[in-house]
C-alpha cells in the first residue's frame, strides 16, 4: 500500500502519467514482501544488494513503460546510466532506511530495545 502511495505521489508531482510509478513501485513492494525473509536486518551488504536491485528495476521498468507509450524519447544509453545511478543510490540509502525504520519500531514499542540486529 505504501509503495502504491509513493508511486502516486511521484506521478502527481512529476510529468509521468498517473499510475506508471504506482505500478513500478507496487511491483518492487511485492518483490520486497516476497523476499523479506531473505534480508537479514543487520546484514548491510544484503540490504545494499536488494535496495540497489529494486531501485534499478523500478527505473528500468518505468523507462520501458514510458518508452512503450511514446511518452519519452530518451536513448537507451542514457536510461542505462540513469539505472546505474538508481542502483547506486538504492544501495547507499537502503541500509539507512533500515536503521530509521528499526529505530521507529523501537520507539513505537513494536520491537524491544534489547533486540539486536545480526551483524551490528
Amino acid at each position: 500500500f505504501c509503495a502504491f502511495l509513493a508511486g502516486l505521489l511521484q506521478d502527481a508531482l512529476g510529468q509521468v502519467p498517473l499510475g506508471y510509478s504506482c505500478f513500478c513501485f507496487g511491483l518492487a513492494g511485492l518483490m520486497a514482501q516476497r523476499y523479506r525473509a531473505d534480508v537479514v536486518e543487520g546484514a548491510i551488504r544484503t540490504q545494499m544488494v536488494f535496495g540497489g536491485l529494486a531501485a534499478a528495476m523500478v527505473t528500468l521498468l518505468l523507462y520501458g513503460l514510458l518508452r512503450h507509450a511514446a511518452a519519452i524519447t530518451v536513448p537507451f544509453a542514457l536510461a542505462l546510466r540513469k539505472m546505474v545511478g538508481a542502483l547506486l543510490l538504492g544501495a547507499v540509502l537502503t541500509p539507512l532506511a533500515f536503521r530509521v525504520v528499526i529505530g521507529l519500531e523501537r520507539q513505537l514499542g513494536e520491537r524491544s530495545a534489547a533486540t539486536r540486529e545480526a551483524g551490528s
